[in-house]
Formats: C-alpha cells, sequence, structure tokens
C-alpha cells in the first residue's frame, strides 16, 4: 500500500521485502482462482492491421476470454500498462512471457470483432484476478533474484485487495483501432452487470494522476471518487504522483 510520509513509505517498502523474500515459493502474489469459460465456435487468426472499419453493433462481449485469445489478451494488457508494467520488468519480451503463463482468463471480460479480441476489462473478485495466477515462484525463475524480486517489490505497490461483497477492477484496454467507439464504456457497464448479478455491492478502482481522460470517464458513468493518496517523493520512479480510488455503488 502506497504511504503519504517518507518514513512510512520506507517502513511499508521494509516490510514487503522482507515477506517476500521469507515467503514459501508455493504462494501467490494475488489469490489464485478459476472460473470456467466457455470458448468460441469461430477459429482464431492473429490480429493483422485492420483494414476495414468496425460497425460497433457487431462487436460482442463476453465474461472469460478463452485460452486461444491469450497471447491478444496479454499484448492489449501490455500496450495499455506499459509504463507501470516496465517498472516492474523492463523487457518486452521476459514481461509477455511471465503474463502468458500467469494471466487468469476467466477474471476478464473480453471485447469480440468478428474473430478478433479488440478489448478487456480485468477484475478482482477475491477468489482470483486477472493476474492471479503469476507467483513469486515465477518471477524468480524467469527473472532470478535481484530482478524477481524488484518486480514482485513493484507489483506489490499495484495490488489492490478488494474487500467482501467488493469487485474490485484490474484494468481496461481497447485495441487502439476501436477506441472511440463506446468499447471502454460498454466493458465498465459489463463489469457493473457482472457485479450486480454476483450479489457484490461495489466496484472499485484505482486512477492515477496523469490519466485525467480515464477519471472522467469513470466519472462520467457514475463513479465517485472516495480517497486520494499523494507521494509525490515517489513520481520520478512511478512517473505519477498520486492515486484517487473511485467507487460505484451496484
Amino acid at each position: 500500500m502506497l504511504r503519504n510520509s517518507n518514513q512510512s513509505l520506507l517502513k511499508a517498502l521494509a516490510e514487503k521485502v522482507d515477506r517476500l523474500l521469507s515467503a514459501s515459493c508455493r504462494c501467490p502474489i494475488w489469490q489464485a482462482g478459476r472460473l470456467t469459460i466457455a470458448r468460441r465456435a469461430t477459429p482464431y487468426t492473429e490480429h493483422q492491421a485492420c483494414e476495414r472499419k468496425m460497425d460497433p453493433k457487431l462487436i460482442t462481449y463476453q465474461i472469460g476470454i478463452p485460452e486461444t485469445f491469450r497471447s491478444t489478451a496479454v499484448n492489449l494488457y501490455d500496450e495499455a500498462f506499459r509504463a507501470k508494467l516496465a517498472l516492474a520488468i523492463a523487457s518486452v519480451e521476459e514481461r509477455k512471457k511471465l503474463f502468458v503463463k500467469g494471466f487468469n482468463l476467466g477474471y476478464a471480460i473480453g471485447a469480440f470483432y468478428g474473430d478478433d479480441l479488440i478489448g478487456i476489462a480485468g477484475f478482482n473478485a477475491i477468489r482470483g484476478s486477472l493476474t492471479s495466477d503469476l507467483t513469486y515462484r515465477d518471477l524468480i525463475s524467469e527473472l532470478r533474484f535481484l530482478k524477481g524480486n524488484r518486480a514482485a517489490l513493484v507489483f506489490s505497490l499495484y495490488e489492490r485487495k478488494p474487500k467482501p461483497r467488493e469487485l474490485v477492477m484490474d484494468g481496461i484496454a481497447v485495441r487502439s483501432d476501436a477506441r472511440g467507439m463506446g468499447v471502454g464504456k460498454r466493458l465498465l457497464e459489463e463489469i457493473r452487470q457482472y457485479a450486480e448479478i454476483h450479489d457484490f455491492n461495489r466496484v472499485r478502482l484505482d486512477v492515477i494522476d496523469t490519466n485525467p481522460k480515464a477519471r472522467k470517464l469513470y466519472g462520467r458513468f457514475g463513479f465517485k471518487a472516495v480517497k486520494t493518496e499523494r507521494f509525490p517523493q515517489l513520481k520520478c520512479f512511478l512517473g505519477f504522483g498520486g492515486v484517487t480510488t473511485m467507487e460505484l455503488r451496484v
């Protein structure tokens, strides 16, 4: 958890490092969980440059992303959150390799246009999350001791554990040529519906201070800011100096 005072921050970071170094390699950074998802009947072909103009009416949405789209989901996620993820793992190749293994595709909603995955919205539902299959052992195995522990420490700063009956969003990513067609807004609506159907009473997310467009989108959708944490001493390291927590009651 990020803190405002330097003393609290350093203490928190030190405690996280101690826990990571002493933890059993069997313990995941995020609690693992599985959901059963249906596979799409149509064959998947890797996306290349889309030359046709998309018709928003033909975009479909489903809970859970089939295995055939695993690499595409990782590419979308990495493109959307590359700046943050690069702080933990600088190498794109190493980063994607770990996420291909660590993504739990049952904890995401996919937006599809024909045979293409064009958007994803991950979520954390206590039992699991989109990134719940990425473990400390994986980081150490792939990155070795120093780089692996650095990655684990940085990822721990981004960790957001849900409270009972709370659904935490784990990022929205939309392919560049599908933006401006309401895909992000529709993914938010799908998240809201999922929370309502599964008896969650609120959806929570964090938005960084360098992404005002996202905050406006969430605000227009009904999310309310409930807390803002500022940490200017970490801006040079993280690339942002504050985080606002927003909630949507369902």
